[in-house]
């Protein structure tokens, strides 16, 4: 008997050869993308994640581009340094908290 998942989808209790395929080549395409050593096509990235902000009705945010997943761990670092240590006010959280309430009241007045 198959098994039922919270969103109501059920799966067989026995892969076929072809299900086992899929599995496999999906794999394999998802491993391909996340190591990928290729240049970051940030035009398009850029496009698509301000689409994601516009359809939620907030301001995108200005976006900044860095040569590695290293060099992205390091600025995340040094950011949640400079928001706990030396912005006042509850730094970041509280702007962007300030930021997304505005954009409601906004959002309200237009009708959205």
């Amino acid at each position: 008997m198959a098994e039922q998942t919270t969103t109501g989808r059920k799966f067989p209790d026995v892969l076929t050869a072809d299900d086992e395929k899929l599995i496999a080549a999906t794999r394999e395409e998802y491993l391909a993308i996340t190591l990928s050593t290729e240049r970051a096509d940030y035009p398009r990235a850029e496009a698509a994640i301000g689409q994601l902000y516009r359809r939620a009705g907030v301001a995108v945010p200005p976006m900044a581009h860095v040569s590695s997943p290293f060099k992205a761990c390091q600025a995340y670092a040094m950011l949640a340094y400079i928001d706990e240590k030396l912005l006042p006010k509850g730094g970041l959280k509280a702007a962007r908290a300030k930021a997304l309430k505005k954009a409601g009241r906004e959002a309200n007045r237009k009708g959205a």
